[in-house]
């Protein structure tokens, strides 16, 4: 069953490389979808850094009741 939802952009201003995406309905939040974009990888060895990536995480929930008064 779709759910209508409003879908909220969260920024940090320190954090230009830092999006945000919250989606909320009448029932509450549904999702959350946060992207990390250039983070710099570094190790004991190569401390200058070894490459860049990108982090994502989504959190959807797996399963949810809506009940009717």
């Amino acid at each position: 069953m779709p759910v209508s939802c409003i879908k909220t952009q969260r920024t940090i201003d320190l954090f230009n490389d830092f999006v945000m995406y919250d989606y909320h309905s009448k029932f509450g939040q549904i999702k959350k979808d946060y992207l990390a974009k250039d983070i710099l990888v570094t190790t004991e060895f190569n401390p200058e850094g070894v490459g860049y990536v990108d982090i994502r995480d989504v959190y959807n929930p797996v399963s949810y009741n809506i009940i009717n008064p």
